[in-house]
């Protein structure tokens, strides 16, 4: 099955580009996508000049892809959260990808791992973030 996995808000991240990447992942023959957001990497030479290409809080609590603690210039944080839930609506909410998850359910062992992860995909992209 293939997969694509994505990172948002790297250091030259635009509307534009992420734009490109929807029509991207909607043309290719994907059957599930992961979007996370960039994280300049302690060490790396990013990390040193992130500040010099956006917004970086550098709390170590946060070095990991699933929280936002980069933005690009040019964007913001309510912005890349919005992109992110609008990229996984226009992939998963097409035809084809809600035939897929239909059939897959009509199998007895994998209903109840669709639903579970159903639950908590329709949580993440309906999440009202504040932080």
């Amino acid at each position: 099955v293939p997969r694509g996995f994505f990172i948002i808000g790297g250091p030259l991240e635009t509307d534009a580009t992420i734009s490109q990447l929807k029509d991207m992942i909607k043309r290719l023959p994907l059957a599930d996508i992961h979007l996370s957001f960039y994280t300049p990497i302690p060490g790396s030479e990013l990390y040193q000049i992130a500040n010099q290409y956006g917004t970086f809080n550098n709390d170590w609590s946060k070095m990991h892809v699933y929280d936002l603690n980069f933005v690009p210039s040019g964007l913001t944080e309510e912005k890349l959260k919005k992109y992110r839930s609008d990229l996984y609506r226009s992939f998963y909410f097409r035809p084809r990808q809600l035939l897929r998850y239909f059939f897959l359910m009509l199998t007895p062992r994998r209903m109840k791992e669709i639903f579970t992860r159903g639950w908590a995909f329709l949580k993440l992209i309906g999440k009202k973030e504040n932080s």
